[in-house]
């Protein structure tokens, strides 16, 4: 475990009067927190790491949590030790848990999380910064997202839209993870992560941002790199995702087992897919996409259908 001396000291602290919030901060740059979560990813957590110190954003906080790694994870955090604010390697039981861990010892005034396998793009957190500095009624911020391969090969582009309750609801959660930044006072406010979910964290933590009326941002550029593949957690389990998205669909009173809410799902994942078609010109990219779109909604209806009947 180790934690090293913040070069910008705390700032975590400031007024909830949004006139003010640009004020409170000592220096030109909103302090960030990214927390890296990783398990095992010694395959790819150095080219993370080095996506993140290489932004030189002047007024970083990098917290790095490990579940307990057997790889060379550690050895590889240890390399980049001088740039890590806080680090501790030991078992956590879930992702969720080893973020809410992270979010716990972060002290800046804008929070995010960037996975162990994914990447910012060049110049993202200045872009975040001042995008928070010249919004002060802003709660939060996403960009769009490009998905690579294990080998960093370009998928396909995930060039997104502006918030919308309806598309987050019924199209499944079109917020990149890796693409969402937002002010201390919100996570707060709405209680933080939910250890309930381990898979769909990140769209009931947006959820509940907007309920709580929080102002999202949105920034038409790409401002990460997903990484999917086939050993990836999003794609090894795909099916508990949907069944967590189903828990938070109860949980908001949206009631899954009828038809006119397959038929809202349907038409909103459509919709989403043309376009994200419009941002994807090259027609493997485009393919790519359809094909991950098209798999999403046939195992959402199958799962919806079983329900269904069940009911």
């Amino acid at each position: 475990m180790n934690r090293k001396q913040a070069p910008f000291g705390n700032t975590s602290s400031y007024s909830q009067d949004p006139s003010t919030k640009l004020i409170e901060f000592p220096l030109k740059w909103p302090k960030i927190s990214v927390i890296v979560p990783s398990f095992n990813q010694g395959q790819f957590l150095e080219r993370t790491l080095r996506s993140i110190v290489q932004q030189q954003y002047p007024n970083l906080e990098l917290i790095v949590i490990d579940g307990g790694s057997t790889d060379n994870s550690v050895e590889i955090i240890r390399k980049y030790e001088n740039f890590i604010d806080y680090w501790v390697s030991e078992v956590d039981g879930s992702q969720t848990q080893g973020l809410i861990k992270g979010f716990n010892q972060a002290t800046g005034d804008i929070l995010c999380w960037l996975n162990s396998d994914d990447l910012y793009e060049k110049d993202t957190l200045f872009e975040v910064g001042s995008y928070f500095r010249s919004h002060p009624d802003a709660d939060a911020l996403y960009g769009g997202t490009t998905y690579i391969d294990e080998n960093d090969r370009v998928m396909f582009v995930r060039k997104e839209f502006s918030f919308n309750d309806y598309m987050l609801f019924y199209s499944g959660n079109f917020i990149p993870s890796p693409s969402m930044f937002w002010r201390r006072n919100i996570y707060d406010h709405v209680g933080g992560l939910d250890t309930d979910f381990d898979l769909a964290m990140d769209a009931d933590l947006w959820i509940r941002f907007h309920k709580a009326g929080g102002k999202i941002g949105y920034i038409p550029k790409l401002v990460s790199r997903t990484r999917f593949y086939p050993a990836c957690k999003t794609a090894r389990m795909r099916r508990q995702t949907k069944t967590e998205f189903h828990s938070i669909f109860r949980r908001y009173n949206h009631h899954i087992s009828t038809l006119p809410f397959l038929c809202n799902t349907v038409y909103a994942k459509m919709l989403r897919l043309m376009r994200l078609i419009l941002a994807n010109p090259n027609p493997v990219h485009c393919f790519n996409l359809m094909m991950f779109i098209l798999k999403d909604t046939m195992l959402f209806s199958k799962l919806f259908l079983g329900r269904f009947v069940r009911s």
